[in-house]
């Protein structure tokens, strides 16, 4: 029989290259959440996948977390914490803006229109990128950054009266039926409330918790098969955009020029990371991995110029990636080459989101794997069971 710990979840983390699990153990009795077991899988893409084709194989790994988790018995949990990430989801920040010839009184009743027209205005132009899953959307989140009166930011505009006003507000959405598919996977396991969440929203409360000093930065998630760039700016997450090269496309490059497996080209590469590999492979991976290199770097080049809006981007960027490929993703971002076309006379100051800076407000039982991903939303969690 399993035995009920209090506090239990579950924590799942779905991305564009694989999908990860943990049961975590979070109680205001306990200083930090404690990770008592971890597991992933990837997500096994052929070439030339439609998004339905995608989503599926996407809940095939979801179904094979469960599995591991259910069998794994560390206990019954109370709730599921889902976190999606490209492509499953949508999100921005958007600025409603109002102004007005006499003085008007600010109400939840104002403030409650402009923002449903704007998050339905959101939905829209989203319809397309989904379109072959249906048009139907749901909210996931709603945040509010800051409000202004005035041109003055105030934690308490009801009831005052002013003769403009201005929201930042944070949304995300995802499509209904990948929803309700992953609901029908979670609950042949666990009959339980399903909490869905994007990634980058809880990505941004940890890293501003735990660096409060930084206000301004980039913030990069290199996933599978996406990238996503985002950029803050007083402590607000103004822009985000995504560019299809991430960790997936190392291996798929180093299979089609080496002429191996998937698996043979990621053994390959984690061979070379690990300054491990035969002699007679290095200059020609080395080779191809520069190449690499230059067609991330021009897609990251891309994006950052159209978020940034031509401006000068912050220097810090904090980057979550798998920790295979960490080392590499750092070195890449902080090139010489890269930092002089950027920054001018600047580099970047690159920080992976690892356990290590995770470690101060997380523990982690010996048997459970690091998973920087599932650190960072355990953390999360934790934050908002106990507000």
């Amino acid at each position: 029989m399993t035995s009920f710990k209090k506090g239990l979840s579950v924590i799942l983390d779905i991305g564009s290259g694989s999908v990860g699990g943990a049961v975590v153990l979070s109680s205001p009795k306990i200083s930090k959440p404690k990770i008592l077991y971890t597991f992933r899988t990837p997500i096994v893409l052929a070439k030339n996948l439609n998004f339905e084709r995608f989503s599926s194989v996407m809940l095939a790994a979801l179904k094979d977390v469960l599995v591991k988790i259910e069998q794994n018995k560390a206990g019954a949990p109370e709730n599921i914490f889902c976190f999606l990430a490209s492509p499953w989801t949508a999100s921005q920040t958007r600025t409603i803006k109002l102004k007005k010839n006499s003085p008007f009184r600010f109400t939840k009743e104002l403030a409650r229109n402009f923002v449903e027209k704007e998050i339905r205005n959101f939905q829209n132009t989203h319809l397309k990128r989904f379109e072959q899953i249906g048009s139907k959307m749901r909210l996931l989140e709603k945040e509010y950054f800051q409000i202004k009166l005035n041109g003055y930011k105030t934690n308490n505009p009801l009831g005052k009266r002013s003769g403009d006003f201005e929201i930042d507000l944070f949304v995300s959405i995802a499509p209904e039926k990948i929803l309700g598919l992953i609901e029908y996977q979670i609950r042949k396991f666990f009959n339980l409330p399903i909490h869905f969440h994007s990634f980058i929203f809880p990505s941004f409360l940890i890293i501003r918790d735990l660096f409060p000093k930084c206000s301004d930065y980039i913030f990069m998630d290199i996933a599978g098969e996406i990238t996503d760039v985002s950029i803050v700016k007083n402590d607000i997450l103004t822009e985000s955009v995504s560019f299809p090269v991430g960790k997936s496309f190392l291996t798929a490059t180093l299979a089609e020029r080496l002429n191996k497996s998937s698996m043979e080209a990621g053994s390959i590469l984690n061979l070379f990371l690990e300054n491990k590999l035969e002699e007679k492979l290095v200059s020609k991976v080395n080779e191809i991995l520069s190449e690499v290199k230059k067609t991330w770097l021009k897609s990251f080049d891309e994006a950052l110029a159209k978020i940034s809006g031509g401006l000068l981007p912050p220097s810090t960027i904090f980057v979550t990636v798998d920790p295979d490929v960490s080392k590499f993703f750092e070195q890449t971002i902080a090139a010489e080459e890269w930092g002089q076309f950027a920054l001018a006379n600047n580099k970047f100051n690159v920080i992976i989101i690892n356990n290590r800076i995770l470690s101060s407000a997380i523990s982690i039982l010996e048997k459970a794997a690091l998973d920087p991903f599932l650190s960072l939303e355990s953390i999360y969690t934790n934050k908002i069971k106990n507000i």
